[in-house]
């Protein structure tokens, strides 16, 4: 079932239902039966009990996911061994692609050096498309 699949109880995934078709439904629509119920907890101890499951949960998909992410790199690394899977840009820190899309990377926030630049990339861009 759905629940064991979330490791909440019959009643818990019910109350989960019930608070989706609820408020939920028109400020989150898509939030998953953990972190519905831990948002909407009757207590303390709801709360750390849902936050301690997500964290749990999380952790395994995020394990999952860099495990497929090395895998990648590795055949990124065997079949395209002479192309680098990001265009990280030029001295500037400005990457072009051939979709028209831009990528500024900056090294820093609250960076008035960095701020300037992106507002000339995003100038030049700008009369590009006009």
């Amino acid at each position: 079932m759905l629940c064991e699949k979330w490791g909440l109880s019959n009643s818990e995934y019910d109350r989960y239902l019930f608070l989706k078709e609820s408020i939920r439904r028109v400020h989150s629509t898509n939030l998953d039966p953990v972190t519905t119920l831990g948002i909407k907890a009757r207590n303390d101890a709801e709360r750390r009990r849902y936050a301690e499951l997500w964290v749990k949960q999380e952790y395994e998909r995020t394990q999952k996911e860099l495990k497929f992410q090395r895998e990648v790199d590795a055949a990124w690394k065997r079949l395209m061994p002479n192309i680098l899977p990001v265009n990280k840009g030029n001295a500037a820190g400005i990457a072009h692609d051939s979709g028209g899309r831009l990528a500024l990377f900056v090294r820093e926030a609250d960076c008035q050096r960095c701020d300037a630049q992106q507002s000339n990339v995003l100038t030049d861009e700008l009369h590009d498309v006009i």
